[in-house]
């Protein structure tokens, strides 16, 4: 009998084993969370999270991209994270002179438009100057962090994951933020961009492509006035056009706007019946189209042959005192720069701001000697001028690259890998593409500048007809260099003048 019970225990131990080794085994979470964030989180890790660079190219800080964004406003919630202009943002985040202050530094570079109805409106032709704010880690919720009173939140997901929300809302904390500037960008009241941002390592950076292989898009008239004078040319992200302008040296020496619409292939003319010099620098902004030269500042509008109108023809149209030839210009927070080319030869080293509100010039600072010749663009509060050289002619060709800071006014000088007779210059997010015509006037010198560690790289260009042509003007839309090229036959005709365009 005792032994039946033991053998019957052991037969109903055995079944319990296997049916419990039977049960189904729960799921692992099909998507964890890679790095959650304690709800314990500390002033100290906060901080960390932020401002850790040691896997960072850049020294100052720790360097985050958006990956994801909304854009928030009257019309509903837009994705915009296809958008360049959205890409092309920066935030650095380094320790303040406390253990609980952050500073934050913003590269919002090319700007967007925050009353957009569609992620297509919100394109804009407007390059931002760098922003830096203060904010304070509140001990009671460190995860959540206010900058520009507030204009700018910060929430921390995880490690390698940060929430940054950028417009004029109610704040979600009371997190007192300082600003170390007197400005602010002037959003609509109801909108915001929300964006999700992670770590930007080494192989975010683009990089100096190995060569650039130029077609021809469009052939363009005139190319004995590209090759005597010096054109201007410039891309539209919101209109997705190419502009360009020049002088036509017929009788009376008119200022010539064109425009090419990348999608329809339409070409817009429009002439004014003003005089005017050889020089032209041409920017497109939110405002319309802008042709400085050597003379006269004018105004025109991005529609050149508008449906059902006459041409608007005749610019809003304003002298801005100098005289002016093969000098350089850029743009900043909507204000046109311009530097060098000075006919006089008194002021071709001094930086000039362009006063909208009161149509006149400015002195805004000063480069360490005269330039000619030379052009240059401007990348995150910095002004690059390369090459060219010291007066109109009977100077040397220049391997200078200067560097303007306009927050501490002064200027850094490097060296090109070759003195430049002439120099051209597009930027793309934080590289500058340099093309050059050396002493010969035609031969073609190209590369590719890097603003983060002041680096450059030669870059082989092919086009497909060589022999006595050269680059005239260049500008850069949608990984695209856009070129003037073009030269003169062996009986002073031009041959091959278009604009050619290379994939980056």
């Amino acid at each position: 009998m005792n032994n039946y019970k033991a053998f019957f225990l052991s037969f109903l131990l055995a079944i319990i084993i296997g049916c419990s080794s039977e049960d189904p085994t729960p799921d692992p979470d099909p998507d964890p969370d890679p790095d959650p964030v304690s709800e314990e989180l500390t002033t100290e890790e906060v901080s960390s999270f932020l401002t850790d660079n040691s896997e960072s190219v850049e020294e100052e800080g720790k360097v985050w991209q958006i990956s994801n964004a909304e854009l928030i406003n009257a019309s509903g919630t837009i994705n915009v994270s296809s958008l360049a202009n959205v890409q092309d943002d920066e935030f650095i985040f380094e320790k303040g002179a406390s253990d609980n202050e952050v500073i934050m530094t913003w590269r919002p570079r090319n700007d967007i438009d925050y009353d957009a109805t569609s992620t297509e409106d919100a394109k804009k032709d407007y390059y931002l100057s760098v922003e830096t704010y203060t904010g304070t880690i509140d001990e009671d919720d460190p995860s959540l962090m206010d900058f520009a009173e507030g204009k700018i939140q910060v929430e921390i997901i995880s490690e390698d994951e940060i929430e940054i929300q950028i417009g004029n809302f109610e704040s979600k904390s009371q997190v007192s933020g300082n600003t170390s500037k007197s400005h602010f960008f002037e959003l609509c009241n109801s909108c915001s961009l929300l964006g999700t941002a992670t770590p930007k390592t080494e192989a975010d950076y683009e990089a100096a492509p190995s060569e650039l292989t130029f077609t021809k898009l469009l052939d363009i008239e005139d190319g004995n006035n590209m090759t005597t004078g010096a054109p201007g040319l410039t891309a539209s992200e919101a209109e997705s056009k190419l502009y360009w302008s020049y002088r036509k040296d017929n009788t009376d020496r008119l200022e010539h706007v064109l425009s090419y619409d990348l999608s329809s292939e339409e070409i817009e003319d429009c002439s004014t019946d003003q005089n005017s010099f050889v020089s032209k620098q041409i920017h497109v902004s939110s405002n319309g189209v802008t042709v400085i030269g050597g003379l006269r500042i004018n105004y025109y509008p991005k529609d050149l042959d508008p449906t059902a109108a006459e041409p608007s023809c005749n610019p809003d149209s304003y002298e801005h005192g100098l005289r002016l030839s093969r000098f350089g210009s850029a743009v900043m927070d909507g204000s046109i720069y311009i530097f060098g080319g000075d006919l006089d030869e008194t002021n071709s080293d001094k930086i000039y701001r362009w006063d909208e509100t009161n149509n006149v010039l400015e002195m805004v600072g000063s480069l360490p000697s005269p330039k000619s010749w030379a052009n240059g663009d401007i990348v995150d509060g910095k002004l690059y001028v390369f090459g060219g050289q010291a007066q109109f002619s009977g100077t040397p060709s220049e391997d200078s690259i200067y560097i303007y800071d306009f927050e501490s006014d002064s200027t850094e000088t490097l060296s090109l890998p070759v003195p430049l007779f002439r120099s051209y210059v597009a930027r793309d997010k934080h590289l500058l593409y340099v093309a050059g015509q050396l002493d010969d006037r035609i031969g073609i010198f190209f590369g590719v500048f890097n603003t983060i560690d002041n680096t450059f790289t030669e870059v082989p260009v092919s086009f497909p007809t060589e022999e006595t042509r050269t680059i005239h003007q260049m500008t850069i839309l949608d990984n695209k260099v856009y070129v003037i090229y073009g030269g003169l036959d062996e009986n002073n005709n031009p041959v091959d003048f278009g604009i050619y365009a290379a994939e980056i």
